[in-house]
């Protein structure tokens, strides 16, 4: 009985080691290939994350040639504000100049814009008393200003004559100042111009708020006097003298003109009056109207607009006589394309200043 039971149960273990063997097996087969799952996946786990590296990598790499071209860029931008900034103080440097040069040049002519301004006292006050005894009458709300008689003063009382620039000096053109002009007793047409204007200044401001009434003249074929000064001392013949009323701020104008002088077409200066004051390019056209006055004799010219016009555009150059330069009490006006003046530059060079410092 009892070798039955141990052989049950040895027959039982065995059956028991058999499942345990078969199970375990089975466990070692289902564990082999969940491993060899695992390694797959961790294969490509590892090869995906090799790929992320390497891509990383070249990423960083691609990073770290941008930042080296911007560190170049950098410096090459760092370099070129550094010279942008060298130029821009040089550049602020010649604005400062040319603004410099621009005003020399607007109080040169604010200097030489009346007979006041002429340093040397004994030929000014001469001037200046001449000029009020023999060239002016008030004559109760009138004032009386004889053209012709400036002329007279200038050429018996200082022998002021036509000299060419190149007689005096080596430039071609050279605008002299009043005292240069009486220096060298006379000049050119733009010379004779501004001292006659300066003349023409002086016995307007003496009018003392008068209506100013300009005693001109112009040539006539029969025989007709026109007396030069108050005293009746001087006159032209065949010359008749025409009023000119309202006309009281005188200006020197350039360009084609008529010199009734040496009778000839060409690059010449005289006077132009207008009724009102023109104070920059922006009052130009005040001038259409105005009177014209040839320096060198006192005569009435033209009115302008009539055969001399004011230039607007670049076809008014072909009309036979016209104006493109006027100088004015502080400043030259002249038409480059459009009128333009030393203020008017001044006023470009400090807005170009101005972007630059901001």
């Amino acid at each position: 009985m009892k070798r039955e039971i141990f052989i049950s149960a040895s027959i039982v273990l065995m059956i028991v080691l058999v499942a345990i063997a078969f199970r375990f097996r089975y466990d070692a087969v289902e564990c082999n290939s969940e491993f060899e799952s695992f390694k797959e996946n961790a294969t490509e786990e590892i090869n995906r994350l090799i790929e992320e590296n390497k891509r990383i990598l070249d990423a960083l790499n691609e990073r770290e040639n941008e930042i080296d071209a911007l560190k170049k860029e950098y410096e090459n931008l760092s370099s070129e504000y550094a010279e942008l900034n060298r130029d821009a103080e040089e550049m602020l440097k010649t604005i400062d100049e040319y603004k410099r040069e621009i005003e020399a040049s607007m109080e040169w002519f604010e200097m030489n814009s009346n007979i006041n301004m002429i340093n040397d006292s004994f030929a000014r006050e001469k001037l200046k008393g001449l000029l009020q005894s023999r060239c002016i009458e008030k004559n109760n709300d009138l004032c009386i200003i004889n053209t012709g008689c400036i002329y007279l003063v200038n050429s018996e009382y200082f022998d002021v004559e036509y000299i060419n620039d190149t007689s005096i000096y080596e430039e071609q053109d050279k605008l002299q100042s009043l005292d240069e002009f009486l220096m060298h007793r006379g000049g050119d047409c733009e010379d004779f111009s501004l001292f006659y204007r300066a003349e023409l200044a002086f016995l307007i401001e003496k009018c003392g708020g008068r209506e100013v009434v300009l005693d001109s003249w112009q040539p006539v074929e029969h025989e007709k006097r026109f007396w030069l000064d108050a005293g009746h001392n001087w006159y032209l013949r065949y010359a008749d003298g025409m009023f000119l009323k309202g006309y009281k701020y005188p200006y020197v104008v350039c360009g084609m003109l008529y010199d009734s002088v040496n009778e000839e077409k060409g690059g010449h200066c005289m006077i132009a009056l207008a009724k009102e004051e023109i104070n920059g390019v922006d009052d130009i056209e005040l001038l259409n109207g105005g009177v014209l006055i040839e320096p060198q004799d006192g005569r009435f010219v033209d009115y302008i607009g009539n055969k001399t016009i004011l230039v607007a555009d670049e076809e008014d150059f072909d009309a036979p006589y016209y104006i493109y330069e006027v100088i004015i009490d502080n400043d030259l006006l002249f038409f480059r394309d459009e009128w333009l003046g030393f203020a008017l530059f001044d006023e470009r060079l400090d807005s170009i200043k101005e972007r630059f410092i901001d």
